[in-house]
């Protein structure tokens, strides 16, 4: 199954190297990616190259690396709360992002700091929510005080 799943990565990754505004054909990009590996002279369009290695191959990347870190975040809830339909409204945190996003919004912020302010909140409400439960429980019942907690903030 994993074999099968690091085919699919690959055949998907590089099927998303040929999508676009800018059309590129199969041959461009595996010359291009020839190139960059060993870095020799390539005859291709500086334009191609810039597509691929300035625009296509980063959202590639952005997008692997942002799947594999919600994937072991719903990983962690899951066994935390031994309940395969957590969600991250449980401990606060996607109100906590929510209020980050529209407060930096309100405020004017620019794109960036919008993005920096939900990632805070949220993590700024996980932690108070975590903060309660060890105030308020004595080791009996920490998830279920966790869990209340979570919904309170």
């Amino acid at each position: 199954m994993i074999i099968i799943s690091l085919a699919l990565l690959f055949i998907l990754s590089f099927v998303s190297l040929l999508l676009g505004r800018y059309k590129i054909t199969p041959k461009e990009v595996l010359e291009a990616l020839y190139c960059g590996i060993s870095k020799s002279d390539c005859m291709l369009p500086d334009m191609v190259q810039s597509v691929i290695y300035k625009v296509r191959f980063p959202r590639i990347i952005t997008a692997l690396l942002v799947g594999g870190a919600l994937s072991s975040a719903g990983a962690v809830f899951q066994g935390l709360f031994k309940n395969p339909m957590v969600s991250p409204d449980i401990l606060g945190a996607s109100a906590g992002a929510g209020f980050g996003a529209a407060l930096a919004i309100l405020l004017s912020w620019p794109f960036v700091m919008v993005q920096f302010s939900a990632f805070i909140l949220g993590i700024l409400a996980v932690a108070i929510s975590y903060f309660i439960c060890k105030i308020v429980s004595s080791g009996k019942d920490a998830l279920l005080i966790l869990v209340l907690a979570g919904i309170v903030i």
